[in-house]
């Protein structure tokens, strides 16, 4: 059995005789160039909130990082076709399509829980609503939301 002298990265990426593996790398430098031209059309300020996601046939995917940068972006879709038209390696290019993604760190930021306030007159409302209730459980649960309030949030 022979042992193959291990390949560099470099090396294995430069493999010709792989199909898959030279497709993979003409789609990749593909979308890096598409990337780049981007960044260019969008200006700073935009690019740094949406993003190439894909091609997927003659449609350019973008993702925006919320609802008001896709907006902007689908604002100017019609200029951005014409100037990626003008690359010879997008002319092909036919629609862009926006879908919003927003950033992973506001996905996992921990959400801040504000406690419902309520003023002494709102409480002493939902009381007086209690007492003229007929149901004796709905009575009940109203009149406890009107404690809370006399017990534990003194705020008005």
């Amino acid at each position: 059995m022979q042992i193959n002298k291990p390949r560099t990265f470099p090396e294995v990426l430069a493999d010709q005789d792989n199909p898959q593996l030279s497709g993979l790398i003409r789609r990749g430098r593909q979308l890096h160039g598409l990337r780049v031209l981007l960044g260019k059309l969008l200006g700073e300020e935009l690019s740094a909130h949406c993003q190439l996601a894909n091609i997927k046939g003659n449609t350019l995917v973008l993702a925006a990082s919320s609802t008001a940068w896709a907006t902007r972006v689908r604002y100017q879709t019609p200029q951005l076709l014409q100037k990626i038209r003008l690359d010879e390696r997008f002319s092909g290019i036919g629609n862009i399509h926006v879908h919003i993604t927003p950033p992973e760190s506001s996905i996992n930021a921990p959400r801040q829980i504000r406690r419902a306030t309520m003023s002494e007159a709102a409480a002493s409302c939902i009381n007086q609503c209690a007492e003229g209730i007929d149901d004796p459980r709905l009575s009940s649960a109203l009149q406890h939301l009107a404690k809370k309030k006399r017990s534990g949030n003194n705020t008005t």
